[in-house]
């Protein structure tokens, strides 16, 4: 009954579209060669600017048919391109962050961009890069996991790729968009600190090296004033600090006032006039509470935007590859050099073709692809399920969902896929933590009667395997891979793949452990139909409730390792099939001036101030691929600092016996740390120490830097 329900909130939900596709719905062109936004904006009637601050038909922003300004229309993402027909599917958002790597994010993007323009769509509605600050919020799956930097630096590499293509990608949701539970209704009381230092800073790497065009708010509220009307996010930081020149949108139904958005709000209101409807922007503007040079304000920036990117001139769909075999193959390699390898015990994997194994687990072959909500991606005939994939790899395979003891007993190994799927993990709210009911049972009692187990976690993030990751041999992080769900691990069990992917999120040894859930919602999972659909965009439904940030910084493995607290599985930690090891940590200077760190300055694009480097050698017998990661950690910090950041991270693909030397360039903003009462960022004379790791709690080398006083 419960998935049924779940069911019937998500179709009311986020199946509009998919119907609007079917309709055919005209589109418009025409616009003159060589036209300005300023001219355009000086040929509106008042009535076409008023209309132009609206979405229509679910995911076009307005255009203005009598002067020849087409819509232009959106599509949901970060796994691909939705809405409009069969498009490739990719791996979820944590999962592309699991890869690590930024040329593959890339390649990503510009796949998604010729499938954006094959299908006639200029923007598309991703990367997001909201924190995973605790593991049951019910996006976290969307997103690029724990780290700021990891977050910001990966969704760089995927906004080059889109916008390489001539088409738009919305950075999304500014800001502290860190629940799903009745996210209408949650003021996310944050210090300007963490603020800055955790919950920013991924958004400012899309902006300010990014140059990314679209910003997307959140519905929550930001230290008591809603997202999409945040004078201090969109106009002192997104615009006046960070030198945002875009267009900025609504989430779906994220408005709740007219005047307020209009003077410091988005741009857009989507999907439809609802807050900003020409009636009520007319009454404003008759009572004086806005202006219509706000009003031109806005239409300058959607015209400039559409013009400068040239999304104006390609309103229709174009001759773009699109779902096709080597888009396909792409998706493929993203999923394998995602997925992570977390315990490997005894060298059980890969499995040999001649061994009898036992399949079973909820997701063997309800493999799911996606976690739930405006991001799912459909499937077509050629995605594979776990057993299907299982058999084209030539293993040798039983199913059984509900096995006996005899046959656990008789198999060489029992592989367990386990986890949630769309229905249980989606937007609009939150999922559990611990996995669903019967599973670990089946875990402990397989691991009871096999010496050989292997776990096969399909879900958005950390779920809690306290009760049975030391009484099995093998553990894979699966996650959620698009189309791939079955083929990729199939790939990776049979060793035609090997292992590559790292976590970008910690896995705890308990719920309670993570600091945020001591200030977070009592059983978050229990929802309500009314709780999801009913308060959105209404102000008079139910009184605001606060989210406090207490644990202000510490986040993720900042709180874990500051804390020194046991964890399961680390930040960055994944295994592979062969063996790394790493030596000569060499930096290019010990001893940086002070005139060097301000010169450098505090922006995220400043001049390198320092280099790291090292040397990488796969030691063992097979090729794979090692992220090398780097932390700074400030021994006696003037503010009190995490243990440890991390600062810089370099995937690299080896053959057995094969070198590489990797650097790592770290500019002043990578020492620094924000200051609340100076209002911007600062960093102190001082020993740093370097250090270069394969996981969070797995440090290889370490070296010593000192930033001089003033003088010296």
């Amino acid at each position: 009954m419960k998935d049924d329900w779940k069911r019937a909130v998500m179709q009311r939900l986020f199946t509009g579209a998919m119907a609007m596709y079917k309709e055919g719905i005209p589109r418009e062109q025409g616009l003159p060669e060589s036209v300005s936004a300023e001219e355009l904006v000086g040929r509106m009637t008042l009535e076409e600017k008023l209309s132009m601050l609206t979405g229509q038909h679910d995911l076009a922003v307005r255009g203005v048919p009598r002067l020849g300004i087409p819509a232009v229309w959106a599509s949901d993402a970060t796994s691909g391109v939705r809405c409009f027909g069969r498009a490739t599917s990719f791996p979820s958002g944590v999962m592309l962050a699991a890869t690590w790597d930024r040329e593959q994010l890339s390649r990503v993007g510009s796949v998604l961009a010729d499938e954006c323009r094959a299908q006639g769509v200029s923007i598309l509605l991703g990367p997001g890069v909201n924190i995973a600050r605790v593991p049951v919020n019910g996006r976290n799956f969307e997103y690029f996991g724990e780290d700021p930097f990891l977050a910001g630096d990966l969704a760089v590499s995927y906004i080059r790729g889109v916008q390489s293509g001539g088409v738009i990608p919305v950075i999304k949701h500014l800001a502290c968009n860190n629940s799903e539970y009745d996210r209408h209704k949650s003021n996310s009381v944050v210090d300007e600190r963490t603020l800055h230092e955790l919950y920013l800073p991924a958004f400012e790497h899309g902006v300010v090296r990014g140059e990314v065009r679209g910003v997307m708010t959140s519905y929550n509220l930001v230290n008591g004033t809603y997202a999409s009307e945040h004078p201090g996010l969109l106009r002192e930081i997104l615009k006046e600090q960070w030198g945002f020149k875009g267009i900025v949108l609504s989430d779906w139904n994220s408005l709740y006032s007219t005047d307020g958005v209009i003077r410091e709000g988005v741009d857009v209101e989507m999907p439809k006039a609802k807050w900003l409807t020409r009636g009520k922007m007319r009454r404003a503007l008759k009572r004086r509470r806005i202006t219509e040079e706000m009003i031109d304000r806005k239409i300058l920036n959607i015209t400039a935007t559409f013009l400068s990117t040239g999304v104006y001139k390609h309103p229709e769909p174009e001759e773009r590859p699109l779902d096709t075999e080597e888009n396909h193959n792409i998706s493929l390699e993203t999923a394998l050099g995602a997925v992570v390898l977390l315990k490997h015990e005894h060298q059980v994997l890969p499995l040999d073709v001649c061994s009898q194994v036992l399949l079973t687990g909820r997701s063997a072959l309800e493999t799911p692809s996606g976690g739930g909500g405006s991001s799912y991606m459909p499937l077509g005939p050629e995605s594979l399920n776990l057993l299907e994939g299982m058999n084209r790899e030539g293993l040798r395979v039983a199913y059984s969902r509900h096995p006996a003891d005899s046959d656990l007993r008789k198999s060489d190994h029992v592989v367990i896929a386990t986890g949630f799927d769309r229905w249980l993990e989606s937007e609009a709210y939150d999922r559990p933590y611990r996995l669903p009911e019967g599973e670990e049972d089946l875990i402990l009692r397989a691991a009871q009667h096999c010496s050989s187990v292997i776990v096969l976690i399909h879900a958005g993030g950390d779920v809690d395997t306290s009760l049975w990751a030391d009484k099995v041999q093998g553990i894979l992080f699966c996650g959620y891979l698009g189309m791939h769900r079955g083929t990729a691990p199939a790939m990776l069990l049979s060793g035609k793949a090997n292992p590559s992917g790292k976590l970008p999120f910690t896995m705890a040894r308990s719920l309670e452990d993570y600091p945020a859930m001591r200030h977070y919602y009592r059983k978050p999972w229990e929802i309500r139909f009314m709780r999801i659909l009913g308060p959105q965009g209404n102000t008079w439904f139910r009184p605001v409730h606060n989210l406090e940030y207490q644990e202000r910084l510490m986040v993720g493995y900042r709180g874990f390792d500051s804390l020194d607290r046991d964890v399961q599985f680390p930040f960055g930690h994944g295994l592979s099939y062969t063996d790394f090891s790493l030596q000569d940590v060499i930096l290019s200077r010990e001893r940086i001036p002070w005139d060097a760190v301000i010169t450098s300055g505090s922006r995220l694009d400043g001049d390198p101030i320092v280099t790291v480097s090292c040397t990488v050698e796969n030691t063992g017998d097979r090729p794979g691929a090692q992220v090398i990661q780097l932390y700074i950690h400030e021994p006696h910090p003037p503010l009190q600092r995490p243990e440890q950041e991390l600062k810089g991270f370099e995937k690299v693909y080896l053959n057995p016996g094969e070198q590489q030397s990797v650097r790592f360039q770290l500019n002043s903003r990578s020492f620094m740390c924000y200051d609340p009462d100076r209002r911007d960022w600062r960093v102190d004379p001082g020993r740093f120490d370097l250090r270069v790791a394969f996981s969070s709690r797995d440090i290889r080398g370490e070296a010593e830097v000192v930033l001089l006083k003033p003088g010296k």
